[in-house]
């Protein structure tokens, strides 16, 4: 039976580096033009097929979730409409390698939606295994801080989450599982590649490795970070990881029933509690940062999915908030799938800014702004993905007016919040 080999592991914790040696076993990723590009957070390249990236964040995006969101039930919630999807997905790959060449997908939203491959994996003739790969919390917490801008207590529960999700998918198969400790690509390399090979029934050389392990992309090292974490929340996310690393040590993972009883527990202390010192520990999905493209795309699914409920939304402002004319900024994807359900909902549109910050020319984005001067009042920015700098620097623009996120107004309209603005 032919095989596939899923990488599980939280963002930010080498599961892309991972996926990189696990091909240069030859075990086939996908041809180069259905994989996501390298960019500047990860230099190498994600080797993440694009279809399954799309998928994924679909299905979370249906279960009204995003890949830094925190649910304690999703996996009961999922459905089996996306088999369809999964399998184009699947079947395209087995058409393109070569016979009987093991299949290696990764995606870091896989902890949380592998319940909804494994079967169709199964049923479509493939016998899946696992690599999990996990990284010191502190690292990760401050990989995503950075990366994202989402506060370090919460990008802390994202890394239980995320983790403990993938442990419980693990402990429903009765597959090849292989559990690897980010640290011990840089302290022990030589221990980490034999338990990959062992895995693998590998037997022979590979000239590849010394090209993939580069020490120098190595950042945020739990030795040099110092940050305030209070003691309850650093308890139970050490817990998990002394737990990891006992996994990672087994020849054969077995995962206690009674461990993920006590990590549930966790889990749903961690879902009612703030840990945070600095912002009351609110999601990132009303945070002052980035969330890169994916912010544009969750917002395109609502606006194309939810026009009921936003409509209903919108007209809230206008009866509680008394916002019946506002301008919007970005002229893009967005402004053009929510400038209908504006009209819908009674709020008039004074003016519209065009002015991409990607057009030549333009590096700073609101002082490429040449046709009006922006009008006192209230602007929606719809350019999302460039996050609190575009805010910051409409606000400048004109200090009179009032800035709202787009990506901020969906989420509290979906999430049913009554200041809305």
């Amino acid at each position: 039976m032919r095989k596939i080999v899923l990488v599980l592991g939280m963002h930010r914790s080498a599961t892309s580096l991972t996926t990189e040696l696990l091909s240069s076993y030859g075990l086939y990723v996908g041809e180069k033009e259905d994989l996501c590009k390298p960019n500047q957070n990860n230099q190498r390249g994600y080797f993440e097929n694009r279809s399954a990236v799309w998928l994924n964040n679909k299905i979370l995006y249906e279960h009204g979730m995003h890949w830094a969101d925190l649910s304690e039930d999703i996996t009961k919630r999922m459905e089996t409409k996306y088999t369809p999807e999964i399998t184009v997905i699947l079947q395209k790959m087995i058409d393109q390698a070569e016979d009987s060449q093991t299949l290696l997908l990764k995606d870091p939203r896989m902890c949380l939606v592998e319940p909804i491959w494994k079967e169709q994996i199964k049923q479509i003739g493939l016998e899946e295994h696992i690599v999990m790969v996990f990284r010191h919390p502190y690292e990760v917490a401050k990989s995503i801080e950075v990366r994202d801008h989402i506060d370090f207590s919460y990008s802390l529960k994202l890394w239980f989450y995320n983790n403990f999700s993938a442990l419980c998918s693990m402990a429903e198969c009765d597959t090849p599982i292989l559990v690897l400790n980010h640290n011990n690509y840089f302290s022990a390399y030589e221990e980490q590649i034999d338990k990959i090979e062992t895995f693998l029934n590998w037997s022979g050389s590979n000239n590849e490795l010394n090209k993939i392990i580069d020490v120098s992309l190595r950042h945020n090292n739990v030795k040099e970070i110092q940050t305030e974490i209070n003691a309850r929340l650093k308890s139970m996310v050490l817990e998990l990881y002394d737990y990891l690393i006992e996994l990672s040590l087994m020849k054969q993972v077995v995962i206690r029933r009674e461990k993920l009883m006590r990590l549930s527990g966790f889990l749903k202390e961690m879902m009612h509690f703030s840990y945070s010192e600095g912002n009351d520990d609110m999601p990132p999905t009303v945070f002052r940062g980035t969330l890169g493209k994916e912010k544009k795309h969750w917002c395109a699914y609502q606006l194309e999915n939810n026009k009921k409920l936003l409509v209903s939304g919108f007209q809230q402002i206008c009866e509680e908030q008394g916002v019946k004319e506002l301008s919007v900024y970005g002229n893009g994807t967005l402004a053009r799938a929510l400038l209908p359900i504006l009209d819908v909902s009674g709020i008039h549109i004074i003016a519209v800014y065009d002015k991409n910050p990607l057009d030549v020319g333009q590096s700073i984005h609101v002082c490429g702004i040449q046709e009006t001067s922006l009008i006192d009042g209230m602007i929606l920015n719809t350019a999302v993905n460039y996050g609190e700098q575009v805010k910051n620097e409409l606000i400048a623009k004109s200090a009179t007016c009032k800035v709202i996120d787009l990506y901020e107004l969906l989420y509290a309209m979906l999430k049913g919040y009554k200041n809305i603005i």
